[in-house]
């Protein structure tokens, strides 16, 4: 993704005037001090100068500019760092869109649109829907929270009268990898977990068994996930982490659960 006017905004940006939107700073002469937000320390030794619009801590050695402590203050990539600023600065970006993007946004539509068949279904699944809250003591508010579903072959026959094939196996959810080169789901008959990026966009699902039957069958795991899609690539995938990321950047920490429903 590119954006058009961008030059437009770097001009306007003071590094001052960024920052201390998530810093508390103190002037001292032509500079401003703070406790540097990347390291622990008790005598502030990050300064910024507003002069040459940058910062630098003297204590760990990190420097840079006002884009630069967005992407690591608030583990951001470039473009959500420039987006960022341009809220700060009531500016409106301008993008180039291009094919790819376009199909991106419509395979996402694609996704939010079945997450909402998925949520749907489980409310009217009484067996899928004790398995969460009672089994598994998953409240009714954190099903919603997480939009959590369940998937039938009626949710399928749906997606595929809205959809054309091709636009359901690119979104990940359908495949006709087989013999009889028929459309699958992975999701059939499974709670459906919603995997969502740094912005809580739904890049594809995880989906796990609860039928106790079907578990006894070494063919059947417990949980599967979407193949690897233009959307979504599970090697570079963390789950939660649009939740997680404030505490991450207070705390300083991270913890792992080796699945989606362990507690």
């Amino acid at each position: 993704m590119k954006i058009k006017n961008f030059e437009g905004l770097k001009d306007r940006i003071q590094i001052l005037e960024v920052l201390e939107n998530y810093i508390d700073l103190y002037k001292i002469g032509a500079n401003f001090k703070a406790c540097c937000p990347f390291h622990d320390e008790r005598n502030a030794s990050f300064i910024v100068s507003p002069e040459k619009n940058i910062y630098k801590c003297f204590g760990c050695g990190v420097s840079g500019d006002a884009l630069k402590f967005l992407q690591e203050y608030k583990k951001l990539n470039f473009i959500e760092a420039v987006e960022e600023v341009a809220q700060i600065y009531h500016y409106a970006l301008e993008y180039e869109t291009d094919a790819k993007i376009e199909q991106n946004n419509h395979l996402k539509e694609i996704l939010a649109f079945a997450n909402n068949l998925f949520k749907e279904r489980l409310k009217n699944e009484p067996r899928a829907l004790e398995y969460l809250t009672n089994k598994r003591a998953i409240s009714l508010e954190m099903i919603e929270a997480y939009d959590l579903g369940f998937c039938l072959p009626l949710d399928l026959e749906v997606l595929k009268e809205r959809f054309s094939v091709s636009e359901l196996i690119s979104s990940g959810l359908f495949s006709n990898k087989n013999e009889q080169q028929e459309l699958k789901c992975f999701c059939n008959y499974r709670i459906t977990i919603p995997l969502k990026d740094s912005k809580g966009q739904i890049r594809s699902f995880s989906a796990r068994l609860y039928i106790p039957r079907f578990l006894r069958n070494d063919k059947a795991p417990k949980y599967i996930n979407g193949r690897e899609t233009s959307l979504f690539n599970k090697s570079f995938f963390l789950f939660n982490y649009h939740r997680a990321l404030e505490n991450i950047k207070e705390k300083n920490r991270l913890l792992y659960a080796r699945a989606f429903l362990m507690y």
